[in-house]
């Protein structure tokens, strides 16, 4: 086995102090910190009560594996991708590290771990409260405002937006289908998608006429009804994907999602190898 590490100057006591020594020992810290989100694959958790820590780890499923031969895991593309915004002047929680478990060129496990905000909550319980429609306004010109700095989200749900409940500032989390294109108004398909996400996303809190939020984005971005002609059917295809997952879920997982099973902690000593979080690519 073998482990490779990404870690920010100054992280790595933060942590040995957690106990967040190998992706294994995240697992096992991770079993008995404040479960987040969980599915088959993967999990988030909070840890600590003074400067409290998020972790992200996934386990593959067995039949899943192959598909991870070589290629970077999702918490490495993630932590890549808040890099980038950082880069580019759009706020969001900056990895302290990331680690990747492999035998040979198949991922074992893979950890993702940054600093926990408070004060903050994400934007399908924001948009829920006070006026509404003026959130909704706020968010989807924050939304303009990503995509013409050339941020793609690949997953641009409210539940994958943070807001600061002191400021209202939003900030994009949890992409690990995200890139980056240059900057500018073009309506490529990336841009589309999010949109008909973001839309989806709305309708499913029970905005009515949601498509109708997309009017002060094309403004903000200098674009018309062409947004329009690209999101709705996109915004179909997303709808009919996710009714039919919901209708063969009962099948699939009577019992509900079943939760990861993480690594067993480890009963020897693992290669390790730790480059600086700059290089994470």
């Amino acid at each position: 086995m073998r482990e490779t590490w990404w870690i920010a100057e100054g992280a790595e006591a933060a942590l040995e102090k957690a106990a967040l020594v190998s992706v294994a020992a995240c697992m096992t810290v991770a079993a008995g910190g404040k479960r987040l989100s969980s599915d088959r694959q993967s999990a988030a958790v909070r840890l600590g009560e003074d400067s409290p820590l998020l972790v992200k780890w996934r386990r593959p499923r067995p039949g899943r594996r192959w598909k991870t031969w070589w290629r970077a895991s999702r918490e490495r593309h993630e932590a890549a991708v808040a890099l980038g915004l950082v880069a580019r002047g759009i706020e969001t929680p900056a990895p302290l590290a990331v680690g990747e478990r492999r035998e040979g060129p198949r991922l074992v496990g893979s950890v993702l771990v940054r600093p926990y905000l408070e004060g903050v909550e994400t934007a399908d319980r924001w948009l829920l409260t006070g006026n509404r429609s003026e959130r909704a306004l706020e968010l989807v010109r924050a939304l303009a405002r990503w995509h013409d700095a050339g941020f793609r989200h690949g997953d641009c749900y409210p539940k994958n937006v943070l807001v600061d409940r002191e400021t209202g500032q939003a900030m994009p989390i949890g992409a690990p289908y995200g890139t980056f294109v240059p900057a500018g108004p073009r309506l490529d398909r990336a841009r589309a998608r999010d949109l008909a996400q973001w839309v989806a996303g709305l309708e499913s809190l029970g905005f009515a006429a949601s498509l109708g939020a997309l009017t002060p984005y094309a403004e903000a971005v200098g674009l018309g009804a062409e947004v329009f002609d690209a999101v709705e059917p996109l915004k179909a295809r997303i709808q009919a994907r996710k009714a039919a997952r919901r209708a063969s879920q009962p099948r699939r997982e009577p019992d509900g999602a079943p939760l990861p099973v993480a690594l067993p902690p480890d009963e020897g000593p693992v290669e390790r190898r730790v480059l600086p979080l700059s290089r994470l690519g």
